[in-house]
């Protein structure tokens, strides 16, 4: 889907057709590091919230130091080397969840998950994500529709436009996602307060 210009190509037999197949062949190992993601992303957010910041920041280092590790002893097993950062980004998935479990398990917050589909506070919350969901997702869609239209241009393109997008994003992560991690916690807490 993001790709687009590489499945026309592939569908019409073009001189670039191997793109697609290798980009189809990459998100097979790549695709499941979204499951493991987001049980990070979930206890990270628990362990911010009793003020223990340092297991959340450090854990993305663990998905470098894979894909680093990866590339280092993997790279001529394959006949291309992207399948090695491949692995690498699913073993990186993997091993950052491992990696907070523990910390979890200490905090008490390791439990056996449930279907509260109906439950008040997960209605309570899905009713307060909606804005933040319209928010993220108008950028989001608005990068989906970028990689379309540089995946029809020259190769590179869609390199490009990922690079370009994590220097727009660095200020924001080193500032703006740092204060706000730290401060959530604190105004939310002081918020639950007053309302009491």
């Amino acid at each position: 889907m993001f790709g687009t210009g590489w499945f026309i190509d592939w569908w019409q037999g073009g001189p670039n057709a191997e793109k697609f197949e290798l980009a189809s062949s990459l998100l097979k190992f790549t695709f499941p590091y979204l499951f493991f993601v987001s049980l990070v992303a979930l206890s990270g957010a628990v362990m911010n919230v009793y003020n223990r910041f340092a297991v959340a920041a450090f854990t993305p280092v663990l998905l470098n130091v894979s894909i680093i590790t990866c590339a280092i002893f993997l790279h001529d097993k394959f006949s291309v080397g992207a399948y090695s950062l491949a692995i690498g980004v699913f073993i990186g998935g993997v091993v950052q969840l491992l990696f907070q479990l523990p910390f979890l398990y200490r905090a008490k917050m390791l439990a056996r998950p449930r279907w509260a589909w109906q439950d008040e506070n997960v209605k309570k919350v899905r009713k307060l994500m909606l804005p933040a969901l319209f928010g993220v997702s108008i950028s989001q869609i608005n990068l989906l529709l970028d990689t379309m239209i540089a995946s029809l241009l020259m190769t590179g393109s869609i390199a490009w436009l990922y690079y370009s997008d994590r220097l727009i994003e660095f200020p924001l992560g080193l500032f703006g996602i740092g204060i706000a991690t730290v401060i959530l916690p604190a105004l939310s807490r002081l918020h639950s307060s007053k309302k009491k």
